[in-house]
């Protein structure tokens, strides 16, 4: 739902305070200088049952002529997807190869934070067969979130490490809910993706890939801001965790309400609210008690609080009969819009939670930004698709909690486009390679669960021509091949092989001698 959809549901608040919002949002274009993304929804619990029927070890020289073994897991990480392109492919060709180096895959001292993960070097040969200078716009696609910038995949041309840009697709959860009818999504049932099937159907018809260039949603809707600041700390020292809560009555059809920096929220079908804020006891005279809590905001969308309470009590229950009367706050009301209001609050929570990515970078200098104008702009994209700007918010979503939404963008899994040009001169090629450190798919319970599985996609999602494709194995000493289509044999040394491009799909799953 956009925002003219939504002041068409709250339309009863009134004129006077719901104005017509602003058509459209920023957009996103697939060129080099202005890169964003859509997407929404908050990180789903990866338990599935695990499903699929192991096949034999395939040995020999090519890859293994065995059927496509479709294997499940509770937790499956994806594919290594190809990368893609735009500009004039018709003259330009690709050859891959990919290694999967499993050395320092049972190291837990090197990779104490990497866990059991295999590197994997996925490298392109890109020829320009015409006589004339090809300028092409690449895309390498990486599963993950943007929260764990280690993961990112090390990108280099022709040896030379380069900074791409990040372009995030729509979250896998909220956007398999927009693919299916009012049903499902009234439901509220997060589902995930646990096997390489199911990514065909979300890259079969190129839909999920544009979708990251799609227009955000516009946020421009009038709020009213209530600010708790300037705390008046109560005397009562027994006090267990004095609290402020906020309480108000609502019509849910007319109102919609965020916090921000407050830790409770209680909501009844009457309309009755409460926001509560704890730990209100700034007293430099006790040890470990003596932090002023930091300002608090309650954002209303809609028609304003007719009246609010401030109370204060003993601790976070706000029970009857534990009132404090002399713990209180100042309460500021201004009006601003639900996008600057959210952006203000952005600001301060990476802060906060050391969530910019200037913090995250210095764990990786080549790690791209997740800027704060994207990150922003997600938040639009949750509350959107999943949130109270969308015709069927998620359950989980229903407080309106800032700081969960906030977090929630960074932790969703998604397929991130890490975008980047590049000049093939004419009759010549060029290498790009992508390097990166990958956990396994995995179960969590069962007799499997010691298993990691790699999956590759040979053209799946990609524009390019392809030529050829081979796969190699290194670092194996310590690991064992459970099941395979690829026809690696350690035992006789075949540890490269050649794949066949009508095979969509290879899988790998290995676990430790």
């Amino acid at each position: 739902m956009k925002t003219n959809d939504l002041l068409d549901k709250i339309g009863e608040a009134g004129a006077e305070f719901i104005h017509e919002a602003k058509a459209g949002g920023q957009k996103k274009t697939p060129g080099i200088g202005q890169w964003a993304k859509w997407m929404s929804a908050i990180a789903a619990s990866l338990m599935l049952v695990l499903g699929g029927v192991y096949l034999l070890n395939h040995v020999g020289g090519k890859s293994g002529d065995g059927g496509d073994n479709n294997l499940s897991y509770m937790n499956y990480i994806g594919p290594v997807l190809p990368l893609s392109a735009q500009g004039n492919l018709s003259e330009v060709t690709a050859i891959r190869n990919i290694d999967f180096d499993f050395e320092v895959y049972y190291e837990e001292i090197k990779l104490a934070e990497v866990g059991t993960a295999a590197k994997i070097t996925d490298s392109y040969t890109l020829t320009n067969s015409s006589a004339e200078n090809q300028k092409l716009t690449l895309f390498y696609p990486w599963i993950g979130n943007l929260r764990d910038l280690r993961h990112y995949p090390d990108i280099s041309i022709n040896g030379q490490a380069i900074s791409p840009l990040l372009n995030p697709g729509p979250d896998f959860h909220s956007y398999e809910w927009l693919q299916v009818g009012k049903e499902r999504k009234e439901k509220g049932t997060f589902t995930s993706l646990s096997n390489f099937a199911e990514f065909q159907t979300l890259l079969g018809d190129k839909h999920y890939f544009h979708s990251a260039f799609d227009e955000f949603p516009a946020m421009d809707i009038p709020v009213t801001v209530y600010k708790l600041h300037d705390y008046e700390y109560s005397q009562d020292k027994e006090a267990v965790n004095p609290t402020l809560s906020m309480n108000f009555q609502i019509d849910f059809h007319k109102t919609y309400v965020f916090s921000y920096g407050m830790n409770g929220i209680t909501m009844n079908d009457d309309g009755i609210c409460s926001r509560t804020k704890g730990g209100i006891c700034y007293r430099p005279d006790m040890d470990k008690r003596n932090q002023s809590p930091e300002d608090a905001y309650v954002i209303v969308m809609g028609e304003d609080l007719k009246n609010y309470t401030i109370q204060g009590y003993t601790d976070g229950s706000c029970d009857a009969g534990k009132e404090l009367n002399d713990l209180g706050c100042t309460v500021t009301r201004f009006e601003s819009n639900l996008g600057e209001i959210i952006l203000e609050l952005l600001k301060v929570d990476r802060n906060k939670r050391a969530l910019a990515e200037e913090e995250i970078m210095t764990e990786k200098a080549k790690a791209p930004e997740v800027s704060l104008e994207l990150h922003h702009n997600l938040v639009a994209e949750l509350l959107d698709a999943n949130g109270w700007l969308g015709e069927f918010p998620v359950k989980r979503y229903d407080g309106g909690v800032l700081e969960d939404i906030f977090s929630a963008v960074l932790h969703q899994g998604r397929i991130i486009y890490f975008a980047f040009e590049v000049s093939i001169p004419a009759g010549q090629s060029i290498q790009v390679d992508a390097a990166m450190f990958r956990q396994g798919s995995q179960d969590y319970i069962g007799k499997n669960k010691k298993r990691r599985g790699y999956d590759l996609a040979t053209e799946l999602g990609s524009e390019l021509l392809f030529t050829k494709q081979s796969a190699s194995i290194s670092g194996y000493d310590e690991i064992e091949i459970v099941t395979q289509n690829f026809g690696f044999d350690l035992a006789t040394g075949i540890t490269k092989v050649e794949l066949d491009l009508n095979k969509p799909h290879y899988y790998l799953e290995v676990r430790k001698r």
